[in-house]
């Protein structure tokens, strides 16, 4: 594996696998949904987060014309 680092020199082997372990320990392995079933595939902890979103927020109100308008417009680069 080769890392790049611009300007700088590469960090010692034990800040990289400092670097991973603080990577690896936040992420989530499993969901349990409204049904009270466990979900560990990637697909599954997302349905359970748009589930879960979904229930906690109204829909965004949106002016037709102004969807319109974006799309009519044309952005060459996407914007910030």
């Amino acid at each position: 594996m080769k890392l790049l680092f611009v300007g700088e020199k590469a960090p010692p082997s034990f800040q990289l696998l400092e670097m991973r372990k603080r990577r690896v320990s936040f992420m989530i392995t499993s969901a349990i949904g409204k049904d009270g079933v466990t979900h560990t595939t990637n697909r599954g902890i997302l349905h359970n987060f748009v589930e879960f979103l979904q229930s906690k927020y109204d829909p965004i109100q949106v002016d037709d014309a102004c969807v319109t308008q974006m799309e009519e417009a044309e952005f060459r680069t996407l914007p910030l």
